[in-house]
């Protein structure tokens, strides 16, 4: 990546990565590790805050909407790119191809919850992902529709929710009354909506997947301290998903039944 990449706002290294999306992005994936810390010692009974309060609850959505947003966005501009060497079926292909294989990580998350925790993850955030990735080629090519059609599912989403039905595919869907207790739930009712408005805003910031306004310099954001470490999480979001919470399960696990009674 040259100088004038750099000066463009483009994060080096990628020529459709932007720094502030890679800045935005790093704080959303540092936040969602901090939650699931704080829930490992509410799990093991180390703290006693209430994560179940509509706070706490509050500002997990939060955490997940902001990275479904910047998912939308990337997939905007991904998508800007992909189509100046690929068109038809190769482009679509791309899409499904890598949300096939978010979409079977998250499988295998289900599975693994199921066996070893006293809770489990039917559509979790992993899912909404691949799955949004998966559709996202039908959505790309109308980015100002696929923003109403996302602020629709949105809209309708708390509707969704309340409405009784013990139709299996509901639970995806987010159309009915869920019974059971679910470690992550992300259904695409509303929160597909979400990463929707998320590839209409990059279309909007990033039209053809240019910066809008290119003379703004965001070349400051380097000299924030971690940022490198920001630029790290926000390069490799599968893999800093995957990995942190097993890390931090485990390492909370040993606190508790291990290290603290010992010390104690």
């Amino acid at each position: 990546m040259n100088g004038n990449n750099r000066k463009n706002g483009l994060t080096p290294g990628l020529s459709v990565r932007y720094v502030e999306i890679d800045f935005i992005r790093g704080l959303s994936i540092s936040a969602m590790i901090i939650y699931h810390g704080i829930w490992n010692l509410w799990y093991f009974q180390l703290v006693s805050w209430d994560l179940t309060s509509s706070l706490s609850l509050s500002i997990a959505r939060a955490i997940g909407s902001s990275f479904l947003i910047v998912l939308g966005v990337c997939l905007y501009l991904s998508f800007c790119m992909a189509k100046e060497t690929l068109n038809g079926w190769e482009l679509s292909r791309k899409f499904l191809t890598r949300g096939s294989i978010i979409f079977t990580w998250a499988m295998g998350i289900t599975v693994i919850t199921h066996y070893l925790v006293d809770g489990e993850i039917f559509f979790g955030v992993l899912h909404l992902i691949g799955l949004s990735v998966m559709l996202s080629p039908i959505f790309l090519m109308n980015p100002i529709m696929s923003g109403l059609i996302g602020m629709a599912l949105i809209a309708i989403g708390h509707w969704a929710s309340t409405y009784t039905s013990t139709f299996f595919l509901g639970i995806p869907l987010g159309i009915g009354k869920i019974n059971y207790y679910m470690l992550d739930y992300y259904p695409l009712i509303p929160w597909l909506g979400v990463v929707l408005a998320g590839i209409s805003l990059g279309h909007f910031f990033y039209p053809g997947g240019r910066r809008k306004y290119p003379n703004l310099n965001f070349d400051f954001l380097y000299l924030i301290p971690g940022m490198q470490g920001l630029l790290i999480l926000s390069r490799r979001p599968l893999t800093v998903y995957l990995a942190h919470q097993p890390i931090l399960f485990s390492i909370t696990y040993l606190a508790a039944e291990i290290l603290i009674p010992h010390v104690f």
